[in-house]
């Protein structure tokens, strides 16, 4: 039975309807060991957002799970973003207004359920103590769902209208970057918040790159990864990295760029990011090299990368029919390319 949880902001609640069975499986088998998931943001308005699954090795692609790509019972439009919290994978829907929740406990994924945020334009979603923080355009906001009453307990609104991108808890802090204003200008702040039980409490507003968004820590420094556009709508791509023993903040603009594409990742305990089609290691000044095998490698279409164990997963579209994920090692020697559904937007492995 599918469950659906919508949420209705104004009156602060969550109703849980069970409806028929809507066959999302699709009637495939399914492959074991999902270990490592793709999702595919799909064309917008188009409802064709997927999900796929590499297996352990990275040589067994599985997809898309669960929802047929367009059909009547797709994952939804617009695939925005993956998080995993222990057995639990959540995907973010992000013109779909819905997280979409899978149980990942065994050796293939059950779907698990659906939660429908109406006009929030989802971003992203972190999980503490079996709360859900989920970062919202639509709203300006942070909203925080139990997901054991299924109830929405707060909405926290971003001040001056600002929108919240990433969101990330480390230590006893939950962090927020903010991409753009509320008039769709390039922002440049962070968003640090504690915890007051399960509630969330602004404790300081840092001023960063522009653009920030996708976050990590690595060794008690908070790198942001950003892009950003100015008045004429070129791209650029710029980096941050705020000490979080003093929030001491350094920045970088490394210059416009075709993509639109600002990830950061850790392969083999280094921070990795992209510029422009290509993959470097950043120091701790910011700047970019680029070791054996990487310096000469480019990758056309580049729309995301992460890493997974001692692996570079680099997805790739031409915005028509070519999606591709590209696996490599650490020596930028492909293994494996598997072809993905449109505009392959996230990857995410179990840890």
């Amino acid at each position: 039975m599918k469950k659906v949880f919508t949420l209705i902001p104004l009156l602060l609640t969550l109703f849980g309807l069970n409806s028929c069975d809507l066959g999302l499986d699709g009637g495939r088998e399914e492959a074991s060991a999902h270990s490592v998931f793709i999702l595919c943001e799909g064309n917008f308005a188009y409802n064709n957002a997927s999900l796929w699954a590499l297996d352990e090795t990275l040589t067994d692609m599985d997809g898309p799970i669960h929802w047929e790509i367009g059909g009547e019972d797709g994952l939804g439009d617009v695939g925005q973003s993956l998080h995993i919290e222990g057995n639990s994978l959540y995907v973010v829907m992000n013109n779909s207004h819905s997280v979409e929740m899978l149980d990942i406990s065994g050796d293939s994924s059950v779907y698990a359920g659906s939660i429908q945020v109406p006009g929030a334009s989802p971003r992203d979603i972190t999980v503490r103590n079996d709360v859900a923080y989920i970062s919202s355009y639509g709203l300006s906001a942070i909203l925080l769902v139990d997901l054991l009453s299924m109830t929405l307990i707060d909405t926290v609104y971003l001040p001056q209208g600002r929108m919240p991108e990433q969101l990330l808890i480390h230590g006893d802090k939950l962090y927020c970057s903010s991409r753009i204003h509320s008039d769709w200008t390039a922002n440049n702040q962070l968003y640090t918040f504690s915890f007051d039980s399960d509630r969330i409490v602004l404790d300081s507003v840092t001023e960063v790159c522009y653009g920030p968004g996708n976050m990590l820590v690595h060794e008690d420094v908070l790198y942001i990864a950003g892009i950003y556009y100015d008045a004429f709508w070129t791209t650029y791509i710029s980096q941050a990295s705020v000490d979080l023993t003093d929030m001491s903040v350094k920045t970088k603009n490394y210059g416009s760029t075709f993509l639109q594409v600002s990830d950061i990742f850790i392969h083999e305990d280094r921070v990795w990011r992209n510029l422009g089609p290509r993959l470097g290691m950043l120091d701790e000044n910011l700047e970019l090299s680029f070791p054996a095998g990487f310096s000469d490698l480019t990758f056309d279409g580049l729309y995301c990368v992460n890493a997974y164990g001692s692996r570079i997963l680099a997805a790739t579209t031409d915005y028509v029919a070519e999606n591709y994920v590209t696996v490599l090692d650490g020596t930028g020697t492909v293994l494996n390319r598997f072809q993905v559904g449109a505009l392959p937007s996230e990857i995410l492995g179990k840890q």
